[in-house]
């Protein structure tokens, strides 16, 4: 965590190795409904700053979470997802 402010990460949250997460980044759980639960984040994700990550979603690794995004659905291995609600951006020159 290279700026490690006003970062909330749930305590039962999975995180895996070589995970990048800037300043005011939530990862957290949902409770009820449609993709109730906890984020799984792989290893080696970037999550940029101000993104929100909540529910039963996996983050697939290498995956690039873009600032400002709310990702409440998967993102696959190696994809980056942007905007609200986050989306797969294709990103061929990445």
């Amino acid at each position: 965590m290279g700026h490690p402010y006003c970062i909330v990460v749930n305590s039962a949250v999975e995180i895996g190795r070589d995970v990048h997460i800037h300043q005011c980044v939530t990862i957290g759980s949902k409770r009820h409904g449609r993709g109730a639960g906890i984020p799984c984040i792989g290893d080696g994700v970037v999550i940029y700053p101000n993104a929100v990550i909540f529910g039963g979603v996996r983050i697939g690794d290498g995956a690039v979470i873009g600032a400002g995004a709310v990702v409440f659905c998967d993102v696959p291995t190696g994809a980056v997802a942007v905007g609200n609600p986050a989306r797969v951006i294709d990103c061929a020159s990445r």
